[in-house]
């Protein structure tokens, strides 16, 4: 279904131009009050919403002011005569409205603008499932870096209590020499040691049982490099603008973008890779605006893989921390983070077959750079 666009103007003959002009090229809704339009918000999604400034009870920025702290995703439009300009322009300064249109308004221009402003409110749905899908990303790969830590620590300790379980069945056998490890002992046990034997051998089906749950551990963060990623530059994009408004307040944003053939690993995997570079590179420039403080995003193909570099003019790494970035829970944030975000992105990129690296001097910035292996089909 296609989105929907209300118009909100006390003038029924207004709105009934509105909809006889419009209603062919988009799906419209008219009422004749802010009350009638607040009901409709709350009962169906609203793509586009325009109000006329000039409206009894409810003035169209009052309307508007509401939908921007209710239903943030709706793209604000205000209809407004010339003399009602400065009203015009402190909403759009406060936030509450994307842009005004001027009375008397005409059908190409505000087509133009419904257009434009339907392409804004598909990227803001489009950030809204990235953000919930990286959200949940976050937690099962979190839960991943975890189990797969633990994982790699317990085989030295059941390759440990195997060992000691053939000693002691060697020690309690007739034959030190016989049973080998894991099969079923065929030496003549020594007088009161058969019980002793048979608890080893239910010892050891117990580690077999520990082993195969730890290789199901690790094949279950296998999967995700049988999946592509067709379009990696709206990824990117994608992500830009997830931090955008950030980046902006901290300094100034270059994105250099080429086109790449398809990649290995999934775009909300890969969103996560990028949102987590682009916070750490956010996190190292000092607070407030700074025109020496810049990230810079490029994309670019070398033949044989895809190439993200996120690039910041902060501070640096000192060589001790450098060496150490990747490794899970390790930060060196005042705000205690968890250490995750780049343990996480490497683990990511690692399990597709790709590179990450770090370089870095105190004082000269840092460079992130992912290589991204291309899918067969590339």
């Amino acid at each position: 279904m296609p989105e929907t666009i209300l118009y909100v103007d006390d003038d029924a003959a207004n709105a009934l131009v509105f909809a006889a002009t419009l209603g062919g090229r988009f799906h419209v809704l008219t009422t004749t009050s802010g009350a009638e339009a607040l009901d409709l918000l709350k009962s169906q999604e609203i793509a586009v919403l325009i109000a006329d400034q000039r409206m009894p009870r409810m003035t169209g920025v009052e309307l508007l002011e509401i939908a921007a702290r209710d239903y943030v995703e709706t793209v604000r439009i205000l209809v407004t005569a010339y003399s009602d300009l400065d009203a015009a322009i402190g909403a759009i300064n406060r936030g509450q409205v994307s842009r005004y249109i001027r009375k008397p308004w005409t059908p190409e221009e505000l087509a133009a603008v419904i257009g434009e402003a339907i392409e804004v409110y598909r990227m803001r749905s489009q950030l809204r499932v990235l953000e919930a899908r990286l959200r949940e990303a976050e937690r099962v790969y979190a839960v991943g870096v975890v189990a797969a830590s633990i994982a790699h620590d317990l085989r030295n300790p059941l390759m440990i209590v195997q060992g000691a379980i053939d000693l002691m069945r060697r020690g309690l056998s007739d034959d030190p020499a016989s049973g080998s490890p894991g099969g079923p002992a065929t030496e003549t046990p020594r007088r009161g040691t058969t019980r002793m034997l048979l608890f080893l051998r239910e010892a050891e089906a117990a580690i077999a049982r520990m082993a195969d749950i730890i290789a199901g551990m690790n094949a279950s963060q296998r999967s995700m490099s049988a999946t592509t990623t067709e379009d990696l530059a709206q990824v990117v994009r994608l992500s830009i603008a997830c931090l955008h408004g950030a980046l902006r307040r901290r300094g100034s944003l270059s994105v250099e973008l080429q086109a790449v053939p398809p990649v290995k690993g999934s775009p909300t995997a890969l969103s996560q890779v990028l949102l987590n570079l682009l916070v750490n590179a956010l996190e190292a420039l000092p607070e407030g605006p700074d025109a020496r403080s810049v990230v810079t995003v490029r994309l670019l193909s070398d033949g044989e893989a895809a190439v993200v570099e996120v690039e910041d003019t902060g501070a640096g790494i000192e060589p001790h921390v450098l060496e150490r970035v990747f490794d899970p829970f390790f930060t060196t944030k005042e705000d205690g983070g968890t250490g995750l975000g780049l343990a996480i992105s490497k683990r990511i990129v690692d399990e597709i077959g790709g590179t990450i690296r770090v370089t870095s001097e105190p004082g000269a910035g840092a460079r992130f750079t992912v290589r991204l292996p291309l899918a067969p089909s590339a």
